[in-house]
């Protein structure tokens, strides 16, 4: 079981039409995002046009994370999704999508079959929770979206400061995870198990 931590050295930013985009991750690590080439990308992107038009990803199945801000999604012509904090939509990357609002959110594409989930969780000053891991191959990734905080994974402790990331690479234990703030924070939780 591999723990990595990232910070924003580890980062890549680009823009595009509407916004601004932080690659967190890809993997493989020698994967090209305009290639399609990756087996999974992790991102947070900042949504600045009133109006915009995801990229057409084909073969890509998209998680998508709203963290700040309302849009409303239209997805191919015919389906309304309103996003706000704490909203999660999962769909292909193959299908048109316009986007009417600002905001941010949080992505994470794969190129293979496979299930993906994303959560905001906010913690109040002091508040820890724990996090009970057991499915074997999972990947796990862990990103300080507000304030800083503390993460024991079994005997190991890090510190997550504020747009700071970790992850597991392939869970092969049951393992608890406790995370801790010592002020008010919010931690975005993303897990994929491929097949």
């Amino acid at each position: 079981m591999k723990i990595v931590v990232l910070a924003k050295n580890n980062y890549t930013f680009s823009k595009w039409d509407g916004g601004t985009t932080t690659q967190l991750l890809i993997l493989p690590a020698k994967a090209n995002y305009a290639k399609l080439n990756f087996n999974l990308r992790i991102s947070k992107a900042i949504i600045h046009a009133p109006e915009s038009f995801f990229s057409s990803l084909p073969g890509v199945k998209r998680n998508l994370l709203f963290l700040e801000g309302a849009s409303l999604l239209t997805i191919n012509k015919t389906k309304h999704q309103l996003l706000l904090p704490g909203d999660e939509i999962n769909f292909k990357g193959s299908l048109p999508i316009h986007c009417k609002g600002r905001g941010k959110d949080f992505n994470v594409m794969i190129t293979s079959d496979g299930k993906v989930s994303s959560q905001l969780l906010a913690l109040e000053k002091g508040e820890c929770i724990e996090l009970d891991q057991t499915t074997s191959g999972q990947f796990l990734f862990l990103h300080a979206n507000k304030g800083d905080v503390k993460v024991k994974i079994g005997e190991d402790n890090f510190v997550l400061k504020q747009d700071m990331s970790l992850y597991i690479d392939k869970l092969t234990k049951e393992v608890l995870i406790y995370i801790e703030a010592k002020k008010a924070a919010e931690i975005i939780l993303a897990e994929v198990l491929l097949k």
